[in-house]
């Protein structure tokens, strides 16, 4: 059982999302997991399993809002704190920058302000490969609602994303455990391979349209066979 938040509208950038939108051509890279092969080719059809987690500077207050620009090699499922943001769509082209609004939280929590979840945004992408590669490029943004300085972090600037080929139930969810003794086939989430040119590939990557998806209200609960949304196929 998971969550899906509907995109309803679309708006044009904002000056800060423009901004950001340099951030990705100028410093994002692409991260893969790591392969039998080098450069990290994994085989056509396979899934493989992308996690990162960022820590509210507690200084700063509420988060209000996440803003990410997306391309996806060939193609991604996203999550934020364990809810779906972007189905899989076999349509997207891996060259095409996609950029969401995400609400912060997206889900209100029970839980005390002190708790672990509510401290952390966890972002996951789930990426398809049809040929040669299954990775991802990001850029993303967090504003406040106290106005402070929003916080910026990509793909490839530390060892803090994290990629697995063998992936199992529940790993998008903020209280999944990585760490944890029972990984379904070995699996360790070590830091994903880093791509050692920009998210550009010579200018290949590119945003057709210049829009900014909008999630909005709550999330509809999902229910997923097993095998098809949360594991390696």
């Amino acid at each position: 059982m998971s969550a899906a938040l509907t995109q309803s509208t679309t708006r044009t950038l904002t000056q800060s999302e423009i901004a950001l939108l340099d951030v990705f051509v100028t410093k994002a890279r692409y991260i893969w997991t790591r392969e039998a092969r080098d450069p990290p080719y994994s085989p056509s059809g396979e899934q493989r399993a992308f996690r990162k987690t960022f820590n509210y500077p507690s200084a700063k207050g509420s988060p209000s809002h996440v803003t990410l620009l997306v391309a996806g090699d060939d193609y991604f499922a996203m999550y934020v704190d364990g809810v779906l943001i972007q189905p899989a769509d076999t349509h997207h082209k891996w060259d095409q920058i996609l950029a969401f609004d995400v609400p912060l939280p997206v889900v209100q929590s029970n839980s005390t302000p002190s708790s672990v979840d509510d401290a952390n945004l966890v972002i996951g992408f789930r990426g398809v490969n049809l040929k040669d590669f299954a990775g991802i490029a990001v850029a993303a943004q967090v504003e406040y609602e106290s106005a402070a300085a929003p916080d910026v972090f990509y793909t490839g600037s530390d060892q803090s994303w994290l990629g697995e080929k063998l992936f199992q139930e529940q790993w998008e969810q903020p209280s999944f455990n990585r760490n944890g003794r029972q990984q379904a086939g070995g699996a360790t989430w070590d830091p994903a391979v880093v791509y050692s040119q920009d998210a550009r590939r010579d200018g290949d990557v590119r945003m057709v349209r210049e829009e900014v998806m909008v999630s909005t209200g709550s999330p509809q609960m999902l229910r997923y066979r097993r095998g098809r949304e949360w594991t390696r196929r």
